[in-house]
């Protein structure tokens, strides 16, 4: 049969449910043939099957031959959204070292490595205090301090969305720091705009109004309160 585009993808896709339900053995060669077939694609399908296949290959526990798949990408934006679903397929498993290995592979690519991030915590079975610990530690490996900020942020909003409110707060703590260290201005704004908009979330109206007061562009400042009230249905 001429492989093709859906072709590979519903390989992928068959070889990725049948690893999911334990079935490795009949998963590794249908994950194969998809490989196969893919190489002998080109372009756009070519790429937009190896991501598929990608995903497949960590699912059945072949890690690194998913980090090769990547490199082979035709289109290298494809390649840190891939990485970041091969992270999360890790981080499903329970493989918090394994999924940040992966992580560090987008770093290349900055914003894409806060989202990847972002991934991996959401895909944590039970993270502990240990993962959260660890988490936070890739985010402060980052060189940027806008994206310090923005993926502290980040993993402060999916630890308010999972129940870890305490973690939440120690992180946007963090994330609070590194906000007021960057230079006045716009960027610094926008930067307390992330940190306020996860302290509302936790319903902590004394650090929302601390933070908002510190926004020195009164038009941001103006927009941001506006937003809150409609949110909110009081005046802020």
């Amino acid at each position: 049969m001429t492989p093709s585009e859906n072709r590979v993808i519903a390989l992928a896709l068959i070889g990725d449910a049948q690893a999911h339900n334990g079935d490795l053995n009949t998963a590794r060669a249908v994950v194969a043939q998809a490989d196969t077939e893919a190489g002998q694609l080109g372009g756009g399908p070519q790429s937009r099957s190896y991501w598929r296949v990608a995903r497949a290959q960590a699912r059945v526990g072949n890690v690194e031959k998913a980090w090769a798949t990547v490199e082979k990408m035709t289109y290298d934006y494809d390649q840190p959204k891939s990485l970041t679903e091969v992270a999360e397929v890790q981080a499903e498993a329970d493989d918090l070292a394994g999924a940040l290995e992966t992580a560090r592979r987008c770093i290349r690519w900055p914003e894409d490595y806060t989202l990847c991030l972002r991934g991996v915590s959401r895909a944590l079975p039970l993270p502990d205090a240990e993962a959260w610990s660890q988490l936070s530690g890739a985010v402060a490996g980052i060189d940027s301090r806008r994206l310090r900020v923005k993926g502290y942020v980040d993993l402060a909003f999916v630890q308010v969305l999972r129940g870890y409110d305490v973690a939440a707060r120690a992180t946007l703590n963090t994330a609070e720091t590194e906000a007021q260290g960057i230079r006045a201005g716009y960027r610094r704004d926008q930067a307390l705009i992330r940190v306020v908009r996860v302290w509302e979330r936790l319903g902590d109206a004394k650090r929302v109004a601390q933070l908002v007061a510190q926004i020195e562009d009164h038009n941001i400042k103006g927009v941001v309160l506006e937003k809150m009230s409609v949110r909110t249905g009081r005046q802020v």
